[in-house]
């Protein structure tokens, strides 16, 4: 870094790349900006072959609602020796009662 920089500055180097040595045409230690310059390519995915992963069974339980989308969960627990409602709205102490 001494012979890059003798004055013992390193300059901002945010936004660029830190290169190694090329294989010819930029002297070690030299600057460039820009690292990723303007290119194109083509690329697929359907040729991208990511495997098959499959499952044999899951179990959803039972889920009920009605068809105007009023429904309640059947969900409770305890917050502070308090138990309360899935509305959070009731909470009594003691042996977990539905309100």
């Amino acid at each position: 870094l001494a012979i890059a920089y003798p004055s013992g500055v390193i300059p901002d180097m945010r936004g660029w790349t830190i290169k190694g040595k090329p294989i010819s045409g930029r002297a070690v230690l030299s600057q460039e900006m820009d690292g990723n310059k303007s290119h194109s390519h083509t690329a697929r995915a359907q040729v991208t072959d990511l495997g098959t992963k499959s499952t044999s069974s899951f179990d959803y339980g039972t889920k009920s609602t009605n068809t105007t989308g009023n429904h309640t969960h059947q969900f409770g627990g305890y917050i502070n020796s308090y138990w309360g409602d899935s509305n959070h709205t009731s909470f009594q102490p003691g042996g977990g009662a539905w309100t």
